[in-house]
């Protein structure tokens, strides 16, 4: 599920100027600086899909939020492409959804081919408990303009387009605010003062930079085409790739419904479908000295006649991409928190870079309300990065692990790589680890804001199923807060805004008592995730021992 995310053409991604801007460390430069036009609670910087996202959610929580971006329109061409299950639940809960503006493909069958274009193994659709999909296809600029759509329609949001930061200075202390040096479109500078600040101006983040926040990790050397054409047509004979399934075979093959990797070691590739009859290609490139001009039509036209059994399709676009796996060494700086490409990078083939952002969102925006409105200690957000690292390591580490199988060129490992793979995932408990989902990484949180006494644990960290959920979706139907689902009052956690949701009161509860069963309460908190779970004479205990987290000691 290829995803060259957000903003990282070739060249490190520390090395050129961000969606922020060329910005300093404004303490250090010892300047004076002009009084703050406005003292938002929230300023957000970069509104790519994540951070558009977090602002909405921020914005639906009731928190008035500045988001800034320094670009006047949304980027035209598709980065990333693929989405999966828990960032279309982000989506969700930010008002964005499937058919209301938004077109997602859902996503079918992950192939990955080794020489001669055999089909090696087959990933079917993961199983999923949130109402959507567990793979999907879209078009980033739609999805940026719908998000653009929303916020500009948002009463509390302020949208401050073609607006560059150029410094930032964030204190460690909880009694200073973070503090931005900014220029307008008219090019007149002033500043911003909030309590938080959310950076999320992508893989080159100069908000990063000027924090003195280092990126750790590797970088690869591999460079690979991407190129964004119209529809085409699949070719080659079919073969058996497993139990009661055929797809095309032969050096030339692909499926045009399908998510390809094509393992080939003399020349690696990859292919999606897109919304609307789009493709999307990938081509490792030669080493340096034999690419040539990797993005020259000529070129892209030869690469895809090796793919295509009729005409060549129309190009839309053609970008050379390098990939990073690296990822902060903090992602909190006082009043300051990195999401996204900001905060960790991953190679794109497990299509998690913009749903790990979308995550990242998701996880953070309810914090910084709760820390905002004084429900919440501040330290709540030194959770975000608690919960969210384990995730992104996973998920990274499958991206590399899947890279190694596609770009390996030597022939006779590569041989000896489809040998392998070929028996293994012929074997039956490998075909029902692969049906069950069990190659993709959970999202269940291990640690964090979670219950931590034995009776509480049940399904703690896990989110609150809306598969089958009666329309409207669950999650529109509960409110945006801590739930104490199954009770009849929320106890302590009333004063901070709880709320109880009696079984009665949801027209679906019977599936979601067998699923939490033995218990009989869970309390769940803003972002759906179960904090803890108790028995119904154990409720009050739960409750009582949340009341003591930083969640609610404001």
């Amino acid at each position: 599920m290829s995803d060259p995310s957000q903003e990282r053409p070739a060249g490190p991604p520390d090395r050129d100027a961000s969606a922020a801007g060329p910005v300093d460390g404004t303490r250090a430069t010892g300047e004076a600086l002009p009084p703050a036009d406005t003292r938002p609670p929230v300023v957000v910087v970069g509104l790519g899909p994540v951070g558009a996202a977090a602002a909405l959610l921020l914005a639906r929580a009731g928190v008035p939020v500045v988001a800034i971006d320094r670009d006047l329109e949304v980027y035209p061409h598709p980065r990333a492409v693929a989405l999966d299950d828990d960032a279309l639940r982000v989506l969700q809960a930010a008002g964005v959804r499937d058919g209301e503006g938004l077109d997602v493909l859902p996503g079918g069958t992950v192939r990955i081919r080794g020489r001669g274009g055999r089909p090696l193994v087959e990933l079917g659709p993961p199983p999923t408990a949130t109402g959507h999909p567990g793979l999907a296809f879209f078009r980033q600029p739609q999805l940026e303009r719908v998000l653009r759509e929303r916020l500009e329609a948002e009463p509390l949001v302020d949208l401050r387009l073609g607006t560059t930061v150029l410094g930032v200075d964030a204190p460690g202390d909880a009694d200073h605010d973070a503090v931005l040096r900014v220029t307008g479109r008219d090019g007149t500078a002033s500043v911003l003062r909030a309590p938080w600040v959310l950076a999320c101006d992508g893989g080159r983040s100069a908000i990063r930079t000027a924090l003195g926040v280092r990126l750790r990790g590797t970088s690869s050397p591999s460079r690979w085409l991407v190129v964004d054409t119209d529809g085409v047509a699949g070719t080659g004979e079919t073969e058996a790739a497993g139990p009661g399934v055929r797809a095309p075979a032969g050096p030339a093959a692909f499926a045009p419904a399908d998510f390809e990797f094509g393992a080939d070691p003399h020349g690696p590739w990859v292919h999606g479908p897109l919304p609307g009859g789009a493709h999307r290609w990938e081509f490792l490139l030669p080493p340096t000295a034999d690419r040539g001009d990797p993005d020259d039509p000529a070129a892209v036209h030869a690469l895809l006649a090796r793919r295509c059994a009729g005409p060549v399709p129309e190009v839309r676009r053609a970008a050379v991409y390098a990939f990073h796996a690296r990822v902060a060494d903090r992602w909190r700086t006082g009043r300051v928190l990195l999401l996204g490409d900001a905060a960790h990078l991953s190679p794109p083939f497990a299509g998690q870079g913009l749903c790990a952002g979308l995550r990242d969102a998701g996880n953070v925006a309810w914090k910084v309300a709760a820390a905002w409105s004084g429900t919440a200690d501040e330290s709540l957000l030194d959770t975000y990065a608690r919960e969210r690292l384990p995730h992104v390591v996973a998920t990274t580490a499958l991206a590399v692990g899947l890279g190694l199988v596609v770009e390996l060129r030597r022939a006779r490992a590569a041989s000896l790589r489809d040998g392998v793979l070929r028996r293994v995932a012929a074997t039956r408990g490998v075909r029902r680890w692969i049906a069950s989902g069990g190659w993709r990484p959970p999202s269940t949180l291990g640690a964090g804001l979670l219950a931590r006494s034995r009776p509480h644990r049940g399904r703690a960290g896990e989110a609150l199923p809306q598969a089958g959920a009666a329309a409207p979706m669950r999650d529109d139907r509960l409110p945006r807060a801590w739930v104490v689902l199954g009770a009849e009052d929320a106890g302590p956690l009333a004063r901070h805004g709880a709320t109880a949701v009696p079984w009665s009161a949801l027209p679906d509860a019977e599936d979601l008592r067998r699923w939490l069963a033995p218990a009989d309460v869970a309390l769940v908190r803003p972002d759906r995730v179960v904090y803890g779970t108790a028995s119904a004479a154990g409720c009050g205990a739960l409750l009582a021992e949340a009341a003591r987290t930083s969640a609610f000691t404001g």
